[in-house]
């Protein structure tokens, strides 16, 4: 077999940081939550974070209200007090309090349904 005639592989594109949603890291989080804050804990490392980026994009240009932040995380003990048990995981917080959470990867058109509906209903 030739090297023309070999099988495609597909892979993830490569997201060298979430170019999209400004960053920080797991220590820095408390002092950024203010109002209404959506965070993704995410690693560059791992294949389903790095799926992520076409929905950070799209949630960016079709969400207002909302901050929008990427929380690198090296281990799992640093993000456990925010009730993140696998990655990649997204956070909806309206100031320090913990509204909704999503863990896995999730499409761009549920995420924005499902995270206009949480802010609707938390709206006292």
């Amino acid at each position: 077999m030739s090297a023309a005639a070999a099988p495609m592989r597909r892979t993830a594109p490569v997201v060298a940081a979430p170019s999209v949603w400004p960053g920080c890291d797991v220590a820095q989080l408390g002092s950024l939550l203010s109002g209404w804050t959506l965070v993704e804990f995410w690693a560059p490392d791992n294949l389903f974070c790095r799926l992520m980026a076409p929905v950070r994009v799209r949630v960016a240009a079709q969400q207002t209200g909302v901050r929008l932040l990427c929380c690198t995380v090296s281990g799992a003990a640093e993000c456990a007090a925010y009730g993140v048990t696998a990655l990649p995981a997204l956070v909806l917080f309206r100031g320090p309090l913990r509204v909704r959470r999503w863990i896995g990867a999730l499409d761009a058109a549920l995420l924005l349904h499902e995270l206009r509906a949480a802010m609707a209903d938390a709206v006292p």
